[in-house]
């Protein structure tokens, strides 16, 4: 399931910003990244595509 973020709201510039100012170049580059978010419930697991969990090889 994947949520949907507010637009204008980027958490990834948000962090950034509580530790140094960020310049309007840095800023607009940094909006242009892709970000893909997904909700995850508490005790899901967590894993990309094609690893291979140790112990399960």
């Amino acid at each position: 399931m994947r949520s949907s973020i507010r637009p204008g709201y980027n958490p990834l510039i948000r962090k950034l910003e509580s530790i140094f100012t960020l310049t309007d170049d840095e800023r607009q580059a940094l909006e242009h990244l892709p970000m893909q978010t997904t909700a995850i419930k508490e005790g899901q697991d967590i894993v990309r595509e094609g690893i291979v969990s140790p112990g399960r090889a």
